[in-house]
This record gives C-alpha cells, structure tokens and sequence, in this order.
C-alpha cells in the first residue's frame, strides 16, 4: 500500500549497555524519506534497539533492506 510505512524492527538478544554500529550493508532502497541510518550510520546502546529498533524505509515487496550491526570500540 502507498503511503504505508512499516513499523520498527526491533533488535533483541544484543548486550544492553554495549552501543551498537547500524549501517546499511548494500545500498538501500527508499520510497520516501529515509531513516537516518540509510544515508550513513547510526550508534546506539543496545537497550535502545532491542526496546524501539529502527525505522525500515518504504520497500517494495520485491526489496529488502540488509543491516549490519557492530559493537562500538
């Protein structure tokens, strides 16, 4: 559906007080405006993506979005 934008996707099992790289592995599609994370890379404690995730940009069924997550330091 146009205009419908998916929910977070939330990131669970990672060490809470660790901060966590988020980066795209391969150029991202978007359909819309991008996560910030899409256009470079974003870091985060753990906590906060197992608790909110990160927003996924508008993709076509036929797309996927490949994430690479690393521990910081």
């Amino acid at each position: 559906m146009v205009g419908v934008r998916p929910g977070p996707v939330r990131l669970p099992g990672l060490t809470p007080t660790t901060v966590y790289r988020v980066r795209p592995l391969m150029p991202v599609p978007s359909h819309g405006a991008p996560p910030a994370w899409v256009s470079g890379e974003l870091s985060l404690p753990g906590s906060a993506l197992a608790a909110s995730g990160i927003s996924v940009p508008p993709l076509f069924p036929d797309e996927a979005a490949l994430v690479h997550v690393v521990a910081a330091g």
